[in-house]
């Protein structure tokens, strides 16, 4: 076989491969119609994730990138982030399965907690969840930006109970819940 024929060959089964797994993708997403959105990378696998419920699923991990290991569905845990304003009598919550996304009037598909602050920008910043249950925060490139505990940051940063976060025009404690 020449050379360039098999790579030919390579290619298309690459192809292949991906047409068949977002037709896959597709099928389930159809079948949960509940479910908010469905994530296909192309070397993680598929995962499902629900809002509503706080399953986040991942159906298939690719060990070589082409034999599919297939995982069991369970539960993953669910938590709860809060914002207590310094200084003034209110508190910001929301639960967190993936991202919770902050800013003045929030659209999202994903968890949002709007705040009417002039200097916030309208995505500032979002809490990411990850499987290992750390959750980090990132600035949205926000126009006033984002600052955690004095410090202004650039790239996800991890986040701990009691951490100060200053966004817009106030300061928040941050606190997170396993429910």
């Amino acid at each position: 076989m020449e050379e360039g024929t098999f790579w030919i060959i390579m290619a298309v089964t690459g192809i292949v491969i991906t047409i068949i797994c977002i037709a896959g993708a597709v099928i389930v997403r159809y079948q949960y119609k509940k479910l908010n959105y469905l994530t296909v990378t192309v070397n993680g696998g598929v995962s499902l994730n629900d809002k509503t419920s706080g399953v986040s699923q991942k159906l298939v991990a690719y060990n070589d990138g082409l034999q599919p290991t297939v995982f069991s569905l369970n539960k993953a845990v669910k938590y709860r982030i809060f914002l207590k304003c310094i200084g003034y009598n209110c508190e910001y919550s929301a639960n967190i399965t993936s991202s919770v996304m902050v800013g003045r009037e929030c659209v999202s598909s994903e968890e949002v907690i709007s705040i009417e602050d002039r200097k916030l920008s309208r995505q500032h910043c979002r809490f990411i969840l990850y499987d290992n249950g750390e959750i980090y925060l990132k600035d949205l490139n926000s126009t006033n930006h984002t600052f955690l505990n004095d410090w202004k940051i650039s790239c996800e940063t991890k986040i701990q109970n009691g951490d100060v976060i200053r966004i817009g025009s106030y300061s928040y404690e941050y606190r997170c819940e396993q429910s």
